[in-house]
């Protein structure tokens, strides 16, 4: 199934020699440590079918939203909306916004995020300052983006109960822990493997093909491979789609999930959500002390209000960079699908910090697989439509 105009919800443009980036410090992130602009984006997006993206801050610091304004009104049409930042906490939120929008390309602003992840405080959200400067957000009609730790998920479902008016985001699903809870226990079932082999597939050369990087994809084992042309099968170049030959089962339930969106009666793969964060029984085979269990019952707590929304992204710097597969990031976004459903699902790429696990092809096939089991008007509610109707996207 091909998908003709994708909207990517969430990626990033950044320059080291121009400002520092406090969460970029360390060895770890020295690969992506280097200047990315609307030229290195072009290139990630080459034979995708990607046509309109909305460009997310990166840090604290109010001229970078000024110039992500400017750098969307001469994109050409590509960067449609800018979620920036502005300081939350100051009494003079309303008239900043109305700065921002003055600027060339504030039209574009379509939202605001502070990197809560970052804060010491865990109840920043709950501070009366925080939650003024939120109900300044909602009055200027814009979206704000949640960046939160799991521990945090509780203060974040606080908040978008306290400010019903406003429209949230949640980014990259809330960073479920993957990496640290190890392979899952739910695994795909009914489904063929990416690869028997578990890696990357072989050209006739007897190398691995290469990503936008030029660079082999070795290290990735059990990725979704390219087209024989290169592209993705989401791309227009109307790549394979990805054979549907089966649906995951529901643990704990005789039905299978429908891929319908809404948790399955008596919501059997996740356990019963509490509105405290606590969970009643095993969680999608998860035991119920675990980190990831938590996330799941924490998600669904946030999920039912509905002035919110997630984003599918970021999920594979949330596994293990070097060899994540699908099958441990299925069960997570499963549980997102079964929360938030289709309606409430914005797909996101994270680039170019997904280039520290992965290119921008391969996160773009992941997203494809994970929705395998939607109908082609859902899937085409996660990949474009949900994101033009929550950010109110001009383009």
């Amino acid at each position: 199934m091909t998908i003709e105009s994708i909207v990517d919800a969430h990626h990033h443009l950044w320059d080291p020699t121009r400002r520092a980036y406090p969460w970029m410090a360390g060895e770890a992130f020295s690969p992506i440590r280097r200047r990315y602009g609307r030229a290195e984006l072009a290139g990630a997006l080459a034979n995708t079918a990607v046509t309109a993206t909305v460009l997310v801050q990166t840090v604290s610091d109010r001229a970078e939203t000024v110039e992500f304004l400017a750098e969307a009104a001469r994109s050409e049409g590509l960067v449609v909306g800018v979620v920036g930042w502005l300081d939350l906490t100051a009494d003079s939120v309303a008239e900043d916004l109305a700065a921002l929008r003055s600027r060339p390309g504030g039209a574009g602003l379509v939202g605001i995020r502070h990197q809560v992840e970052n804060e010491p405080d865990p109840d920043w959200l709950s501070r009366p300052d925080v939650r003024r400067g939120l109900r300044a957000v909602a009055e200027a009609g814009l979206a704000y983006d949640l960046l939160v730790r799991p521990d945090q998920l509780g203060a974040a479902t606080e908040v978008v109960r306290a400010v019903p008016e406003l429209r949230f985001v949640l980014d990259h699903g809330g960073k479920p822990p993957i990496r640290e809870s190890g392979k899952p226990p739910i695994r795909e079932s009914g489904k063929p493997p990416i690869r028997e082999s578990g890696k990357p597939p072989i050209g006739e050369s007897g190398k691995p093909p290469t990503g936008h990087s030029g660079k082999p994809a070795t290290g990735h084992s059990g990725r979704a491979p390219m087209g024989e042309s290169g592209r993705s099968p989401m791309g227009n170049s109307g790549g394979p789609p990805v054979e549907k030959s089966g649906e995951p089962p529901v643990e704990g339930s005789d039905r299978p999930w429908s891929g319908s969106g809404g948790p399955p009666p008596g919501d059997g793969s996740v356990g019963h959500s509490r509105h405290d964060g606590s969970t009643a029984g095993a969680v999608g085979g998860w035991a119920p002390s675990s980190g990831a269990a938590r996330w799941s019952s924490a998600v669904g707590a946030l999920a039912e209000a509905e002035n919110v929304v997630c984003k599918l992204s970021g999920l594979i710097t949330e596994a293990s960079w070097s060899d994540w597969t699908v099958d441990d990031i299925r069960p997570y976004a499963d549980r997102l699908l079964s929360t938030f459903g289709p309606r409430r699902l914005l797909y996101g790429s994270d680039w170019p910090v997904c280039e520290l696990a992965g290119t921008y092809g391969e996160v773009l096939t992941l997203a494809d697989r994970l929705t395998d089991a939607l109908s082609v008007a859902e899937r085409r509610r996660v990949l474009s439509t949900n994101a033009r109707e929550w950010y109110r996207l001009r383009g």
